[in-house]
């Protein structure tokens, strides 16, 4: 399971299926939730979560089992049904059309185990936070990640963007553009070790920036 890579996907537009309506499957969709997916689901009957979901038209169902061609046109498959017969099919349809398939059930000897998965993640405004065990353990990964969420709180959200806007301002990038890499590292991290972030969580945004382009533009870094 080790050949697995880390992978972030844009997925924005583009059509996921996920077959299966039950518990597994909504936990599955609940990993794409903002990422503007066109998720359809494919399952005769929905648990509540989900039926609220496409009544409120944030997702399309098939209310009918899975059929060969299901997964026409899509990015990523998602066989979270609790028939291993019927999410086989769903993995070997996925494996043959070239389309990446989570498949909520597999075992590395199953005869198509699917071969992507769904981290589990903390998300901070644009900074994701993401584990995995390759499958082997969805309750290691579920521990970590609530370990993660409470070391690292909605202020390094704060953090990323401010950091990202400053990455963008002229004056900032004439500065670094002035010295050497070296000295272009060691201001960035003297942002990340200095006042930033204290500030940001103290809710004084404007001192925060100022702090920030005091440590990326001035000659001391």
């Amino acid at each position: 399971m080790t050949r697995w890579v880390p992978l972030a996907v844009d997925l924005a537009g583009r059509r996921v299926v996920c077959v299966g309506g039950g518990p597994v499957a909504a936990g599955k969709l609940a990993s794409l939730e903002g990422s503007g997916a066109a998720v359809t689901l494919v399952a005769p009957d929905l648990t509540c979560d989900l039926a609220e979901r496409v009544a409120a038209g944030g997702i399309a169902h098939e209310a009918r089992g899975y059929a060969a061609g299901d997964l026409d046109g899509a990015a990523l498959a998602i066989a979270a049904t609790a028939s291993a017969e019927v999410n086989d099919a769903v993995a070997a349809e996925a494996a043959a059309a070239g389309v990446l398939c989570v498949r909520a059930d597999a075992a590395p000897d199953a005869a198509h185990p699917g071969d992507a998965g769904l981290m589990a993640a903390v998300r901070r405004g644009p900074v994701s936070l993401a584990v995995s065990t390759s499958g082997t353990s969805p309750a290691l990964a579920t521990r970590l990640r609530d370990e993660l969420a409470a070391r690292y709180d909605a202020a390094y959200g704060e953090l990323a963007v401010l950091l990202g806007e400053l990455r963008a301002d002229p004056a900032v990038r004439a500065a670094l553009d002035a010295v050497p890499s070296a000295e272009r590292r060691a201001r960035w991290q003297a942002v990340l070790d200095g006042a930033t972030l204290p500030l940001i969580r103290g809710g004084d945004r404007q001192s925060a920036r100022e702090e920030a382009i005091s440590c990326l533009c001035s000659s001391s870094g």
